[in-house]
């Protein structure tokens, strides 16, 4: 599977058990910090695009955040990915 692997070979995506470590890892940050690797986790987007987020982006009660897609070659381009329910209600919205 090509998608798997950069154009040198290395693999792109983490395995579930590194998955698992990142977010036990996580769970032991201050709110800054654990948010940032919660958000990275469990939407799959890029570095750059949580970095970019703005609150008015969240949308708590419909459980979604809106990224602007800066992959794409124009400015613009936005998508909702739903957040866990576990996400919304850790506290560190509030």
């Amino acid at each position: 599977m090509s998608f798997l692997y950069d154009r040198e070979g290395n693999r792109k995506y983490l395995t579930a058990g590194e998955r698992r470590a990142f977010l036990d890892a996580a769970q032991q940050m201050p709110d800054g910090p654990r948010t940032l690797c919660l958000m990275l986790a469990y939407t799959g987007a890029r570095l750059s695009e949580v970095l970019a987020l703005r609150p008015s982006r969240i949308d708590l009660p419909a459980r979604l955040v809106i990224f602007e897609s800066l992959k794409k070659r124009r400015r613009g381009i936005f998508r909702a990915v739903p957040l866990p329910h576990s996400m919304i209600y850790c506290g560190v919205w509030l």
